[in-house]
């Protein structure tokens, strides 16, 4: 598919940007109530979505005690311990189609947040201590030669931050450094896969394998295992789940 027909699709399926930004709730998809209430934050949650602020993703910093939320308008940080808000924090000039899946919100160690845009190859990073914030426009080497953005978002246990396009179901690794995003070769598609997450390690890494991810769909999941050179990505039927 040429990148203008990918750029005509998306901007007709834009659900707003910058300033006034609206989506269809079906873009929002919680947790069933159960896990909600299974969790300690889970007071939390429901103010939260009482407050008619839609939780697109929610991720906990279990060592810093504070809750990441993404909205469509803004970033909320809570703390785990007092069950308050500490900052609201405004997505900058940001988009989102909601034919697609939405945007990700992901912590590395150090305890900084990566938004992904689902439009446009960016990243916002907020500063855990500061809450300042920090944009990257990457650049997509890709041989498909497209512009598109990213959905789910996760970092490798190795450290390396991945992303699945938030349409055609391709895997990138992102290094922020250069501000690239290089396309990995997987064996097949993972169409329709909105959440990515690292997979548990049953064994060490090996020359052929060095991280494995998660893909999950409404139903089920699925693992891709990365090779050495994070080069090539093989899909597999083995669940992640349990």
């Amino acid at each position: 598919m040429k990148t203008g027909i990918i750029t005509v699709l998306l901007a007709a399926a834009i659900v707003g940007c910058g300033d006034n930004l609206y989506a269809q709730t079906a873009i929002h998809k919680p947790a069933p109530a159960e896990t909600r209430r299974a969790t300690p934050y889970a007071d939390l949650v429901e103010r939260h979505q009482r407050g008619d602020r839609q939780a697109l993703r929610i991720r906990e910093d279990v060592d810093r005690h504070r809750l990441w939320v993404l909205a469509l308008e803004h970033v909320y940080v809570y703390d785990t311990r007092k069950l308050t808000l500490i900052r609201r924090i405004r997505l900058p000039g940001w988009s989102v189609a909601d034919f697609m899946c939405p945007p990700d919100l992901a912590l590395d160690r150090r305890g900084n947040a990566f938004v992904s845009n689902n439009v446009q190859p960016r990243l916002l990073q907020i500063i855990p201590a500061s809450f300042q914030k920090k944009e990257h426009q990457l650049t997509l080497i890709s041989a498909k030669r497209w512009e598109v953005g990213f959905g789910a978002l996760a970092f490798g246990s190795d450290g390396t931050l991945f992303a699945l396009t938030g349409l055609a179901g391709s895997l990138f690794k992102i290094d922020l450094a250069s501000g690239n995003a290089t396309e990995i070769a997987l064996s097949e598609p993972v169409i329709e896969a909105c959440t990515l997450a690292s997979a548990r390690q049953s064994t060490p890494p090996t020359e052929h394998r060095a991280v494995s991810l998660c893909v999950s769909f409404e139903r089920r999941s699925r693992r891709v295992d990365i090779s050495a050179d994070l080069t090539r990505g093989q899909v597999t039927n083995e669940s992640c789940d349990g």
